[in-house]
């Protein structure tokens, strides 16, 4: 498949910076990454090998097989690793947009795929550490949903940008959780008529995003709603696949992502016992990024509690689990529990366990961050 790729590099229809693009994404789909993900090689090689031709159907369900399969490895995979294949992939898309659509082919179909892989581009680099790469794409999501003028489309694409103001992902620390939850909000009105998945993705991340700002009974009224919908989420129905993928996984039963939002939110709005139960039955083995964001929360209610040891030893594991999985914002996350130490009533900075624990945090970087 290396040779057939390198080779599709060549197209004399392409200028020098495009084949430059098709050889690094050659590389990225050809070193046997993808291979893991059983990606069919036929599929791989119409999707580098398209050139300026019409879109057609076999296309598009090519890009969405490739799509969903990246979108199932989201919450498994490494985000840094994961981001290049992804961002490849999007921006392969991307190209299409400008070339006519063939007799049968379904534009609005391609217009969800180009969405969902560039939110998707968006959430790894975000999780990565790379908040302008997360900007960049983020936006063009928004832009092909503008362009489409596919209002389920809007939704998912500001929903998911709504991360760059969220106070959620830092343990309530920092951020802008009034911005984040008016664009949540935004989002919700787009999406009233759209799936079930959808709709219950953005009523789960609303929910964090109001208890950050101290809505209880927001967060409640989110919470019942997403429930709801989680229950109706149909599967594969060629519609908003990535908020489905985003907020589902067949083989643990679909609420992961929910549960791990109401028990962040329950732990931002103090509501400890509650949120101690909750955030303890996400602790996902194979999930590290669902498990950090237990620990963090869970650290959070230690401080709360003013119980040092504990915090310390729950956002040590969290740290080492992060650096592990290069997921920058699991070390802000554990950054933001400890900017809470300050709130306690007693001074814990001389504390041992915390002096350790602070030497560890001052060394930490993800194996991205390392590279920057």
């Amino acid at each position: 498949m290396l040779t057939t790729l390198d080779a599709a590099t060549t197209d004399t229809n392409a200028g020098e910076e495009d084949g430059a693009d098709r050889r690094t994404a050659g590389k990225l789909l050809a070193v046997g990454t993808l291979s893991a993900v059983l990606t069919p090689p036929a599929a791989l090689e119409r999707i580098m090998t398209h050139g300026d031709r019409p879109v057609e159907a076999r296309l598009i369900a090519d890009h969405e097989d490739l799509a969903e399969t990246l979108a199932a490895k989201h919450h498994t995979a490494r985000a840094d690793s994961l981001f290049g294949l992804v961002a490849t992939h999007a921006n392969q898309l991307y190209r299409l947009l400008d070339l006519p659509t063939a007799p049968g082919a379904d534009r609005q179909h391609l217009e969800g795929v180009m969405v969902g892989a560039h939110a998707q581009a968006g959430m790894l680099a975000f999780n990565a550490g790379s908040r302008a790469d997360a900007r960049r794409y983020f936006a063009l999501a928004r832009d092909i949903a503008d362009d489409a003028d596919d209002n389920t489309l809007r939704a998912q694409a500001l929903g998911f940008s709504s991360v760059l103001y969220s106070s959620s992902f830092t343990g309530g620390y920092g951020g802008n959780a009034p911005r984040a939850v008016r664009l949540m909000s935004e989002a919700a009105y787009y999406a009233r008529r759209a799936d079930p998945g959808t709709r219950a993705w953005i009523a789960g991340w609303l929910a964090k995003d109001q208890a950050a700002t101290g809505d209880e009974r927001g967060f409640f009224e989110s919470v019942q709603l997403a429930e709801r919908l989680t229950g109706e989420t149909p599967k594969g129905d060629g519609r908003g696949f990535f908020a489905r993928n985003y907020s589902r996984n067949q083989s643990t039963g679909g609420y992961e992502q929910l549960v791990g939002n109401v028990g962040v939110g329950l732990a931002l709005l103090k509501r400890c016992e509650e949120a101690t139960d909750t955030l303890t039955s996400s602790l996902i083995p194979g999930w590290p990024r669902h498990t950090i964001v237990a620990l963090t929360g869970l650290a959070a209610i230690h401080v709360l509690q003013g119980e040092p040891e504990q915090a310390c030893e729950e956002l040590r594991q969290a740290l080492n689990l992060a650096i592990g999985s290069g997921y920058a914002m699991g070390v802000e996350r554990v950054r933001g529990v400890r900017a809470r130490f300050s709130i306690t009533p007693t001074n814990w900075a001389q504390l041992p366990c915390v002096i350790e624990f602070d030497e560890q945090l001052r060394a930490a970087t993800t194996p991205l961050q390392r590279k920057r």
